[in-house]
């Protein structure tokens, strides 16, 4: 069991061998979720915006620069086959 002191701004630091253990590092975020008389704490990785790359399915392929170029101006000039 460890435990973490509060400074006056309420501010706590995570014990060394509990940030070992769950890979807290700089920047990482901290959950805490009450439950009844308790207070769990998670870890929340930071996360940049290429490592979430495919979390979320496509509802349709991906289309290239050029062919939504190509719907653009297809749209603009009145046409309505978007299958392009």
């Amino acid at each position: 069991m460890s435990v973490a002191k509060v400074t006056s701004k309420r501010q706590i630091t995570i014990p060394q061998e509990i940030a070992r253990k769950w890979g807290v590092e700089k920047g990482d975020g901290i959950l805490f979720l009450e439950r009844g008389n308790e207070v769990v704490i998670r870890p929340v990785k930071r996360r940049d915006l290429l490592s979430l790359k495919g979390s979320v399915p496509a509802e349709r392929p991906a289309m290239t620069f050029g062919k939504i170029r190509d719907q653009v101006r297809a749209e603009r000039h009145g046409d309505t086959d978007r299958n392009g």
